[in-house]
């Protein structure tokens, strides 16, 4: 069986912002996922975000990636992490082996609803190249293990 596909939807109250994973979430996704990042701290400042991966059956080691950055610019910009609901045990098991965790506050209670999240669609076909890059650099300085995981796609992107 196939599993769904892939959808992030976007909602946002009151100064915190819900970004929620469902489906099968791949490359395909990696620049529009990438964009709502720099869009969301260039054009507001969320209070809080958090992020529901409850409906995800899958994320895509790129998108992780993003996920990762996602931490890392909330602790940066924002002073606080980003609240992380998951209840899918093969996604909580990469983000574990990933080192993703510390970087989250995890929630053991699905978030409250905002509202129903706009669905965002995929991109219009761009060079996600850079993303891919930035995305498995941010995994590998995340634990020393992810080194040996994504070097030699790391190296061979570069090449390119």
């Amino acid at each position: 069986m196939t599993p769904p596909a892939g959808s992030i939807g976007l909602a946002g109250e009151n100064g915190e912002v819900m970004i929620r994973f469902q489906g099968d979430v791949r490359l395909s996704l990696c620049t529009t996922l990438d964009d709502l990042i720099e869009r969301l701290f260039a054009d507001s400042q969320p209070t809080h975000l958090v992020l529901d991966l409850g409906p995800a059956t899958n994320v895509d080691s790129t998108c992780l990636g993003l996920i990762a950055k996602l931490g890392i610019e909330s602790e940066r910009r924002l002073n606080r992490q980003p609240r992380l609901y998951c209840t899918n045990a093969d996604v909580q098991s990469q983000l574990d082996s990933l080192g993703l965790m510390p970087l989250f506050e995890p929630c053991a209670a699905a978030p409250d609803a905002i509202d129903v999240p706009v669905s965002l669609s995929p991109c219009a076909p761009v060079d996600a190249q850079p993303v891919v890059l930035e995305a498995h650099r941010i995994l590998m300085d995340l634990q020393p293990s992810n080194q040996g995981r994504f070097q030699d796609l790391v190296r061979a992107l570069d090449r390119d």
